[in-house]
């Protein structure tokens, strides 16, 4: 069985979803087609709204995502069983994977590369600093509160005309 800091993967096909409110915020269970039930909290223990909780807003019954969850060893009436709790939930996965367009970046320098006598790796160190710059960017509009799928292919385009 699993500690309770490994997060294991998973793509499931939600079969049913129920939501509960406690004193500590609402919790919604999640069954897939094997019949295992998985938790998402609406609160984490900071206080704060989880991420699960905001992208379980976007799936319906029978829908195919993927999930990444931990599992815990717990006791109820002295019968043992195991807790699952989601904490990231990805729509692109399954069905959403077919709706969206994959992109193509390629990072081409104005040069060959070409490797000096010294040793350089000038050229090499400028295609990983082009990847590096867009990967800050795609980072920083995540951190300014840009959700990671209103992120498109042509926003990445943008970015590496910059760099």
């Amino acid at each position: 069985m699993n500690n309770t800091n490994d997060l294991i993967k998973k793509v499931i096909e939600v079969t049913d979803i129920t939501e509960k409110r406690y004193e500590t915020g609402k919790q919604a269970k999640i069954k897939d087609a094997s019949n295992l039930t998985y938790n998402v909290y609406e609160k984490k223990q900071d206080g704060t709204t989880s991420a699960a909780w905001t992208a379980l807003d976007k799936v319906n019954i029978g829908a195919t995502v993927e999930i990444a969850y931990v599992e815990q060893e717990k006791e109820y009436e002295g019968k043992p069983y195991t807790a699952r709790t989601i904490r990231m939930i990805n729509q692109d996965i399954g069905s959403g994977v077919k709706n969206t367009q994959p992109i193509s970046i390629s990072f081409e320098s104005q040069t060959p590369r070409t490797v000096s006598n010294n040793g350089s790796q000038s050229k090499g160190n400028d295609e990983f600093g082009k990847r590096l710059a867009v990967h800050g960017f795609v980072n920083a509009l995540i951190a300014s509160g840009t959700k990671p799928n209103d992120i498109t292919g042509e926003i990445i385009i943008e970015l590496t005309k910059q760099t």
